[in-house]
């Protein structure tokens, strides 16, 4: 207000008046934040501080163990070792020179023990210019210690997974390996290292199943649920069969980070599992076979027996010496005839119940031996046997079932030779093919019908009207053929002859 008075009159106040409502709550406003600040910086579980570029406190908000004015004023560098001393100060030119924040943690060892700080640091400026910095001092000790102790337990899990018998892979959601344990070395001929960090299909392991096991590997990450399959792998070392299971490893919101993926092999138990159900085949086609052997052989026993009683009573009554001798000729025949069946069934009988005896053979002296036996009786008096062995033949298998199996078909080749023919003849050849044995049993003789040959080797099976055997006898000769790991098969065409050939693998390597 300002005073004015005129030649006789009263004094008169000029005044101007100023609203300053705004301006007192303005101040009031930041005098308000000021304490709220000043509350939450005094009350802060952090030690919070302002430095200037040397290090030496300005401000502090509190320190245990000390009062503020006795470290106001002090260098904080004073207070930890050299190494973090460097540390933080290489931090703390950075904000001053560029005024970019720092985060660091320091070790700072006290009388309880060593502690874990996170420093925080951030420019204060004054026009436009960086005149100190705060310090946010966070401790962290309680945090590194559960972070110790979880690193401590993730390495013996890692160590733990790493040391199974089992393959044990971790994916991220690439479907890259993280994660592989010694496992697949031992098993397999891949390393560890030319697997993880690279993408399921750009590795080696589990070729020909990548895309099967990357398509179970998507499933578990969008699913989140564990899923188990078996896949089949080979390798150059041998083959496997994985009991694979897929198991979700989730973070602390539920969400699928990595995929476990354990591959245990079980290719032995499927070798097993494979060998009981062949044998469990084997026992029916025994058991099917045991019903139809009994009464075939049954008959074919009762047949001449019932011949021979039969012949024996029409003889007790007959004088005649000439009708005599037909009925002594017919009996010799039935007698020869049961003793072929008793034969047969005592080869059936070896070659179930006796073990392979794999040795080198000597073929030609062996095939030699066989025409010999033959070549003599009245049935092959006019054949012609010809055998041929190439000089690089060699196979190791059992002499005696060979033995067997020659003399059945060379056998079945001098019964069904061809009366017809002036020149009946059975051939034997031995070659190598494919690295195998192969031998090759032809003749000229009358030969088998077409629809006849898918059965011939079958229990019981006679082709011919004419046949004057059991059935058993190829029967036996493929069942021998099986036993040591071979295949046989046969041609024919009637009054041609016929023509089988069998292929055998070396038992054992010279």
């Amino acid at each position: 207000a300002i005073p004015s008075r005129k030649p006789h009159q009263d004094i008169v106040w000029n005044g101007t008046f100023i609203d300053v409502t705004d301006s007192q709550e303005a101040n009031l406003a930041i005098a308000m934040s000021e304490e709220k600040h000043r509350s939450i910086v005094e009350n802060s579980p952090d030690v919070i501080l302002q430095i200037d570029r040397s290090g030496y406190i300005q401000t502090i908000n509190h320190l245990q163990g000390d009062r503020k004015d006795g470290i106001i004023g002090r260098n904080i560098f004073h207070y930890i070792s050299k190494k973090e001393a460097a540390k933080i100060s290489k931090a703390v030119e950075i904000v001053f020179d560029k005024a970019k924040p720092q985060i660091k943690e320091t070790i700072f060892d006290s009388k309880e023990g060593l502690k874990y700080f996170l420093v925080r640091i951030g420019p204060i400026f004054e026009n436009n210019t960086v005149k100190a910095a705060t310090l946010i001092v966070t401790d962290i000790t309680e945090l590194k210690l559960v972070q110790g102790k979880i690193r401590e337990k993730s390495k013996k899990y890692e160590n733990l997974l790493s040391n199974l018998p089992d393959i044990v892979a971790r994916f991220d959601k690439s479907l890259s390996y993280t994660f592989i344990n010694k496992a697949v070395e031992r098993l397999t001929n891949f390393r560890n290292h030319d697997i993880v960090g690279k993408p399921i299909n750009e590795t080696g392991f589990l070729r020909g199943q990548q895309a099967f096991v990357a398509e179970k590997l998507s499933e578990v990450f969008v699913s989140g649920k564990k899923l188990t399959c078996e896949i089949s792998y080979t390798t150059s070392i041998g083959n496997y069969h994985f009991l694979s299971s897929f198991v979700p490893e989730k973070n602390t919101k539920g969400e699928v980070i990595t995929v476990l993926v354990i591959f245990r092999d079980i290719a032995k138990i499927k070798e097993v599992e494979e060998f009981l159900i062949n044998k469990n085949k084997e026992l029916e086609k025994l058991n099917l076979e045991l019903d139809r052997f009994v009464y075939s052989a049954s008959h074919d026993l009762r047949s001449p027996l019932s011949s021979i009683l039969g012949l024996l009573n029409l003889a007790k009554g007959e004088t005649d010496m000439a009708e005599l001798e037909i009925f002594h000729q017919m009996i010799e025949e039935s007698i020869h005839k049961l003793d072929d069946v008793v034969k047969e069934i005592i080869d059936y009988s070896k070659n179930s119940r006796t073990n392979v005896e794999p040795e080198e053979i000597k073929f030609e002296k062996l095939i030699n031996e066989t025409i010999n036996f033959f070549k003599y009786s009245p049935e092959a008096s006019k054949i012609t046997f010809e055998a041929t062995v190439d000089k690089d033949f060699c196979v190791v298998t059992d002499v005696k079932r060979l033995t067997m199996v020659l003399n059945n078909l060379i056998s079945n080749s001098v019964k069904y030779s061809s009366s017809s023919r002036s020149s009946p003849v059975i051939k034997i050849m031995a070659t190598m093919v494919d690295g195998k044995a192969c031998i090759i049993i032809e003749d000229n003789g009358i030969g088998i019908e077409q629809e006849h040959l898918p059965h011939v080797f079958e229990m019981f099976y006679r082709a011919t009207e004419v046949s004057k055997g059991t059935g058993l006898g190829l029967y036996i000769v493929k069942e021998i053929i099986e036993k040591i790991k071979g295949t046989i098969s046969m041609e024919s065409q009637i009054m041609v002859g016929s023509r089988i050939t069998i292929m055998l693998p070396s038992l054992i390597k010279l």
